[in-house]
């Protein structure tokens, strides 16, 4: 499934499946979010990664085990700065911006705020 993630995006009409996939193929790929931003950012919990998959989806787990979730997520929305993306979510939001079918582009007009709302 990793494999056909990786060439066949699963879209149905104005819906795109996005799910954990390896940052890099023949990486590690994480089981959930924090997996995944970890693999990602390995120096935000101040991992370094080996390169031998099974050995750093282990370090990842064992670094997120324990961790409030919603404390992670708050902690790289809010506080911390500088981090990558992981994959799978840069994915689904590169497709957003194409403009998912039955969506017309919104003109780049400044709302009330003076923020260009697309």
């Amino acid at each position: 499934m990793l494999a056909a993630a990786e060439t066949d995006a699963i879209i149905s009409g104005n819906r795109y499946l996005a799910f954990q996939v390896p940052e890099s193929e023949g990486e590690a790929c994480g089981r959930t979010f924090e997996d995944a931003f970890l693999l990602a950012n390995p120096s935000a919990e101040g991992l370094t990664l080996t390169g031998d998959i099974k050995q750093d989806e282990v370090r990842v787990r064992d670094a997120v085990d324990g961790l409030k979730k919603s404390n992670f997520a708050l902690r790289f929305a809010v506080d911390e700065v500088g981090w990558k993306t992981p994959r799978y979510i840069q994915r689904g939001l590169d497709w957003l911006l194409g403009s998912p079918p039955g969506h017309e582009a919104a003109a780049e007009t400044p709302g009330e705020t003076g923020v260009v709302v697309r």
